[in-house]
């Protein structure tokens, strides 16, 4: 059944998103959380993969709809987002899951990358009563002190991000991209020449398509958003030290009782292991499970490598804790 857009009310305002539904009528409900470049169609193919292993799947659209890069009225709604506004919207999302007809059961399960690993921890570690089922976070950093260049690159003695914002607004894709590819400069040029030698290799250009598809479709991240992550998360590691607050109420971790799947990818230097290594020691659940898989940040959930190893993986553990 093909997905669509809906809306719902969330955090005293009309919230988007979109729903994929399965075939069979009904099924446990899971949220699917974007990564930092919102709900784009990579986010929608993956609420359809869980549609069609039977779950009801809302993938909430976190940036309400904006997409602009110039600073009209549309551009700053977007960038007045924050960390706290983004993780509240998922109340209403998950009220919008469990209210339908064709979820089954009285919780959700949740499935997170990158970004939106650390929205679903940090929301369930702020509110421990919500109806959370299971939770899984995929190339999920939580120690920022761990993320190598990127850290670096963003040290306050040469990185002002508040002239950032406020001369640019919305981050631009552009930059995020760019910000990304000074980890590995070369790795661009080196994939185009992989491509002219295999040209004629039809699976390997699908791969490819995939794999540059996932990597360029982005759009502008919310500006406030981005001040609070680099001031709380990346400088002063907030998360890891157990300091962060959302909703007036501290983050706990340890507070998190639900079922917790770690996915870590073993090449990825956008979210290193060292840094995402410890976010089962910080939750209290006591099912947890730590997975490393082959692969870099990209490569894990896009193309050959999320087909036949994090897709089942997760599809797999996921319906073993949704009934």
């Amino acid at each position: 059944m093909a997905g669509r857009m809906v809306e719902f009310a969330t955090n005293g305002k009309t919230g988007s998103g979109y729903l994929a539904l399965p075939d069979s009528g009904s099924g446990p409900g899971v949220i699917v959380l974007q990564e930092w470049w919102g709900l784009v169609d990579h986010i929608k193919d993956v609420a359809d993969r869980f549609a069609r292993e039977g779950f009801v799947a809302l993938a909430p659209d976190m940036y309400h709809g904006q997409t602009t890069t110039s600073p009209d009225d549309a551009g700053k709604l977007m960038m007045a987002l924050n960390i706290d506004v983004t993780a509240k919207d998922m109340s209403g999302a998950i009220d919008f899951v469990l209210a339908r007809d064709e979820c089954t059961g009285d919780k959700v399960g949740t499935v997170g990358f990158c970004m939106g690993g650390q929205l679903a921890l940090m929301y369930g570690g702020v509110f421990p009563e919500a109806p959370l089922k299971n939770l899984a976070c995929v190339a999920t950093p939580v120690d920022s002190e761990e993320m190598g260049l990127l850290h670096r690159l963003a040290d306050p003695r040469w990185f002002d991000v508040d002239r950032i914002v406020d001369t640019l607004g919305n981050i631009p894709p552009d930059l995020i991209l760019r910000s990304f590819e000074l980890l590995r400069p070369a790795q661009r040029w080196a994939t185009y020449a992989r491509l002219t030698d295999n040209l004629w290799n039809e699976l390997w250009v699908k791969n490819y398509r995939l794999f540059n598809r996932w990597v360029n479709d982005q759009i502008p991240f919310p500006g406030e958003a981005y001040r609070q992550m680099i001031k709380e998360l990346m400088w002063e590691n907030k998360l890891m030290k157990g300091e962060f607050d959302l909703s007036g109420r501290r983050v706990d971790l340890a507070a998190i009782a639900c079922p917790v799947l770690h996915v870590m990818a073993e090449h990825d230097d956008i979210a290193p292991i060292d840094a995402t290594r410890p976010l089962t020691s910080l939750v209290g659940s006591e099912d947890k499970e730590d997975v490393l898989l082959k692969g870099g940040h990209v490569s894990l959930v896009a193309g050959r490598n999320a087909w036949f190893r994090l897709w089942p993986k997760i599809s797999e553990w996921l319906g073993a804790r949704s009934v």
